[in-house]
């Protein structure tokens, strides 16, 4: 997916859950943070996430994505 506008947040993350399909993501230096990936959990088919630059995100941000067998 390619997102063009304003910088991806948790909100606008919480949003994109319902694109259930959605294979990769790439938020490179965006404002997402721990909570935000949580919203990501739902995102079954995710086969790639990209998140270089996201300085906000921690070693517990990284554990709600444990459940993403694809990644």
């Amino acid at each position: 997916m390619h997102w063009l506008g304003e910088a991806l947040n948790d909100e606008a993350l919480a949003s994109l859950c319902q694109m259930t399909n959605l294979s990769a993501l790439v938020l490179n230096g965006q404002p997402v943070t721990d909570a935000g990936l949580a919203h990501l959990k739902q995102l079954t088919q995710l086969t790639r996430l990209d998140i270089f630059s996201c300085k906000s995100i921690t070693p517990a941000g990284l554990a709600h994505l444990h459940a993403l067998k694809k990644l």
